[in-house]
């Protein structure tokens, strides 16, 4: 991926065709970072302009996946690469799709974003908008795990999905409570758009942990050690009568 490790070819085009994939996987989680920061934007601040923004990338995200796809399989056909070199296009072939899907989370939020704005206050969308500030903080130690081959920030991401997990349950809870005491249709548009919203973020966070499995794995060629944490308590909440 990204900042990818190894020792230069006798073919120099074998390098440029390394280093294209790995710009091609930074363009992508460029990409999505920049949507997700734009539906999250227009969550916070209700500045609808940015839902355009984010869906605006979305044809380049798709297309950008498609491409590190494509060179990725080539390149294992015809370059029959080892070691290090198979390791960081299998890691960029995996991670891709990861990031895709994240794209089209953050659409999903940034179209339900017009939606909730119009119904819901700045403190009931609070609980959103601190599980989206920790996924900023995600993407970009991930920015730094891919451009700077780090697998210690690709494991402090892994180690505080625990964390966005929280964040979601408290989320969760909070919108439960929030939904048992609609007095109009629109406070339940509001809801139902806001808990939808709320479960694309735990998804996202669930991606960039995938993805930060696969960094570590074509930096080191090592699964990250231990049993993945995890803290959603949000199929185990229920309101009392």
């Amino acid at each position: 991926m990204g900042g990818m490790v190894g020792s230069q070819h006798t073919v120099k085009s074998y390098d440029d065709e390394l280093a294209e994939l790995s710009q091609g996987v930074s363009k992508l989680l460029e990409r999505t970072h920049h949507q997700f920061e734009f539906a999250l934007k227009a969550l916070k601040t209700c500045d609808l302009s940015l839902v355009a923004k984010a869906l605006e990338l979305e044809d380049q995200v798709d297309a950008e996946e498609a491409r590190v796809d494509h060179q990725a399989v080539r390149m294992i056909a015809t370059r029959q690469p080892m070691g290090q070199d198979l390791r960081n296009i299998v890691s960029a072939m995996r991670g891709a799709p990861h990031l895709e899907r994240i794209g089209d989370l953050s659409v999903n939020i940034a179209k339900r974003a017009e939606i909730v704005c119009t119904c819901a206050s700045d403190a009931e969308r609070a609980p959103l908008i601190a599980v989206g500030e920790r996924l900023i903080d995600a993407f970009d130690a991930l920015g730094h795990a891919l451009n700077d081959a780090d697998p210690e920030s690709a494991r402090k991401v892994w180690r505080e999905d625990a964390e966005v997990d929280r964040l979601y349950t408290n989320a969760f809870e909070i919108l439960l409570r929030f939904a048992a005491n609609i007095s109009e249709p629109r406070q339940a548009n509001a809801a139902a758009h806001m808990i939808c919203i709320a479960r694309d973020m735990e998804r996202i966070g669930d991606h960039l942990t995938d993805l930060a499995e696969d960094i570590h794995y074509g930096v080191t060629g090592d699964l990250i050690e231990g049993r993945r944490p995890k803290a959603d308590e949000s199929r185990r909440l229920t309101l009392k009568p």
